[in-house]
């Protein structure tokens, strides 16, 4: 699984970022592409959005995803910033967050324009265990949305952040992602606003080529304003539009909620591709292209799901296997799961309609998990 060359995504400002990078390291493309669209919505900031139907700006919670000491996620996304090093040399990405009212601090000593980078994800997401952490995700998905103001109300400390505007790129495998965020995490809001990027890692290179940073990203101070789409462009998004709600709608609870923000973040890899035209409208041609990225982040999520399913179906099937009291499940999933992963999975199978509870008492509602939809 890769986002090659061969797809009709790649718009000429990532293929040349692509192409200058793609020779030092054996990382799969689809983090070159990732890395370029999370930078190139950083560098835009808050002076390029559309209507959809709100203001969207082209920010982006890019996620990487591949297996262990494999798929060199950290080289792309060093390399890749590399390439922008020089311009942010006076807001310098912010390397770790802890706390809310933290992120909040560092935001404003920015002027609120900040660039979150975590070479692993989940680092941030063991924070929410702790008490001091555990509105981090609540805050990240406030801040998603690019609002007016971002407040902390504290009596020692209030905090306010005009116009605040957040970017994270980061890295993980599916092994942390299942560990350290819990499906309630990722169905909360913070889950359809983190964009996974999954690709299978190239070829190892005996000796890896020097990056070569050919684009020009001063290009992207020239874009300002409101974009738009033009008519063409509209039409062919009723078009997509229209079979990916068809596809939404057969799909299970879990997949549907995850893909949900699919069609914005469409928008928002045009509303890049035409910065970079440095065009004030989006013609059909650059949606064509973002459709393409659109379908492989899709495609990323179906492929990623079982991660985050994993412990709800460990105890869908215990509770189908006659285990069916709080007593059994514990005794029998103990070695595997903390008690408080065990009541987080029935409440998310209770939700998703796969099991019902009268009191200390289970029941599965379907015979297998993948039929959901013929219950929701």
């Amino acid at each position: 699984m890769d986002y090659t060359f061969r797809r009709s995504g790649w718009h000429w400002a990532a293929k040349e970022f692509a192409d200058g990078l793609k020779d030092a390291s054996s990382y799969p493309l689809c983090y070159l592409f990732g890395v370029w669209l999370t930078l190139s919505g950083h560098m835009l900031g808050r002076r390029v959005w559309m209507r959809f139907p709100r203001q969207m700006f082209p920010n982006w919670y890019m996620l990487l995803v591949g297996p262990s000491a494999q798929g060199r996620k950290s080289t792309a996304m060093a390399l890749g910033y590399d390439a922008i090093a020089e311009l942010m040399e006076f807001t310098p990405p912010i390397r770790t967050v802890t706390t809310q009212q933290g992120l909040l601090q560092m935001m404003s000593e920015q002027g609120g324009h900040v660039l979150v980078w975590l070479d692993e994800f989940s680092s941030m997401a063991q924070k929410t265990k702790m008490d001091f952490g555990r509105d981090i995700h609540q805050r990240l998905t406030e801040l998603y949305d690019c609002p007016i103001s971002a407040s902390n109300t504290t009596k020692q400390n209030p905090l306010t952040v005009y116009e605040p505007y957040l970017s994270i790129l980061s890295a993980s495998t599916s092994e942390w992602i299942q560990q350290t965020v819990s499906m309630s995490d990722m169905l909360g809001g913070l889950g359809n606003r983190l964009t996974f990027v999954l690709g299978d890692e190239r070829p190892t290179l005996a000796w890896p080529g020097q990056p070569n940073h050919t684009l020009d990203w001063t290009m992207l101070a020239l874009p300002e304003g409101e974009l738009y789409p033009t008519d063409a462009c509209k039409d062919m998004w009723v078009d997509w539009y229209t079979k990916f709600d068809e596809r939404q709608r057969s799909s299970s609870p879990v997949l549907r909620t995850l893909a949900q923000r699919v069609p914005e973040k469409v928008w928002k890899t045009a509303l890049i591709m035409s910065a970079w035209n440095n065009e004030p409208y989006i013609t059909d041609a650059t949606l064509e292209m973002a459709v393409d990225w659109g379908e492989y982040m899709y495609e990323s999520i179906v492929k990623l799901i079982p991660a985050f399913e994993d412990k709800e179906k460990q105890v869908f099937t215990a509770i189908a296997e006659g285990y069916d009291t709080k007593r059994q499940l514990y005794k029998l999933l103990n070695h595997k799961m903390s008690p408080g992963q065990i009541q987080g999975a029935i409440k998310q199978l209770t939700w998703m309609g796969a099991v019902s509870t009268d009191g200390d008492f289970y029941a599965c509602l379907v015979d297998e998990l993948d039929k959901l939809e013929e219950v929701t």
